[in-house]
């Protein structure tokens, strides 16, 4: 699948199986990508961009953790975020 069927092409458009995510996804209320080199374009992926935070390191992935949660925050770890996709609802034509 080339890139350009599921993206975003500004707020209200996309691709021919694009459709708008509002949320993130089930039991997460809040995102942070780690990498070194972020791809913030590429966060459409799974939510709207506001909804999800970066950093670059591990050191600013805790600090966020902690000045939000404390040192209670309960968190998951997906360690290849590029293979992870959560879909609010399958595109139309793309039920099994």
């Amino acid at each position: 699948m080339t890139h350009y069927l599921g993206r975003t092409f500004g707020e209200n458009m996309g691709g021919r199986t694009w459709f708008s995510r509002s949320s993130l996804p089930p039991n997460t209320s809040r995102l942070t990508v780690m990498s070194p080199y972020p791809d913030k374009v590429g966060s459409d992926w799974t939510a709207e961009y506001h909804l999800v935070n970066h950093a670059r390191d591990w050191s600013q992935v805790r600090a966020m953790l902690e000045k939000t949660y404390g040192k209670s925050a309960r968190v998951a770890v997906i360690p290849d975020a590029t293979s992870q996709y959560f879909p609010d609802e399958p595109p139309t034509g793309m039920r099994g």
